[in-house]
């Protein structure tokens, strides 16, 4: 507090606890906001709740659409919105693949998705941007969508061993790598998409925020370096 004696600064609390001290320029975009704000956009679509995840520190509101989807191999487009009311995150926006089979999600790259941290908006001009940005990113499922069932095209000759190398790569650990091999033993397809699945289907069993941010990987596999398909 002395090293702050001349700034302004932002204490959010709950009750006698401090859950965070944020800058001056802090917007408090409150998850209640953001979660109306959704259902104001998404109210006469053709749309479901996936999934809402609610921690500590960040919130997110998976929806699917039931207008864009590949029937034959369970899949559809959805949007996964994002917000931390203690300035862990932005307010984001971004796009997703869910398959229906196994409740698998796969979720866009940052880079194509809506982001935009707790300063300068207002709430009129932050509902507006995530209007565009919803529309943009039902699009943009679309489009990976369509790029994930091309990856059963490319055959991989040992899967679980390119899983292993993907897994080593990344440094996750023995216990996590082993998932992810059961998970390709469950469903195998000895082809670049039975390898991202058995990531996604992974995720499944890890923590909340640890499994949005093994769907995020996984949307990596995709644009992978090809000498991972024939070890």
């Amino acid at each position: 507090m002395n090293r702050q004696k001349d700034k302004s600064f932002l204490l959010l609390g709950k009750s006698e606890w401090i859950r965070a001290c944020l800058s001056a320029e802090y917007v408090a975009y409150n998850n209640s906001q953001i979660a109306q704000t959704a259902e104001s956009l998404l109210r006469n679509g053709a749309l479901d709740v996936n999934s809402f995840v609610l921690e500590e520190t960040h919130m997110f509101l998976k929806i699917v659409s039931n207008d864009i989807v590949d029937r034959s191999a369970g899949l559809k487009a959805g949007i996964i919105i994002g917000n931390s009311e203690v300035g862990m995150g932005s307010v984001s926006v971004e796009p997703f693949v869910f398959r229906k089979p196994c409740t698998n999600d796969l979720i866009v790259s940052r880079e194509k998705s809506f982001r935009h941290a707790h300063i300068h908006l207002t709430e009129y001009e932050m509902t507006r941007r995530m209007a565009e940005s919803v529309s943009d990113g039902f699009r943009l499922a679309s489009s990976v969508l369509d790029a994930f069932l091309k990856t059963r095209d490319v055959k991989v000759v040992d899967p679980v061993e390119v899983i292993r190398k993907i897994s080593e790569e990344r440094t996750f650990s023995q216990k996590l790598t082993d998932e992810v091999v059961s998970s390709y033993l469950v469903e195998p397809e000895a082809n670049w998409f039975g390898v991202i699945n058995s990531f996604t289907n992974a995720a499944q069993r890890l923590a909340p925020l640890q499994q949005i941010e093994m769907e995020r990987f996984a949307r990596t596999l995709l644009e992978a370096p090809l000498q991972f398909l024939f070890c």
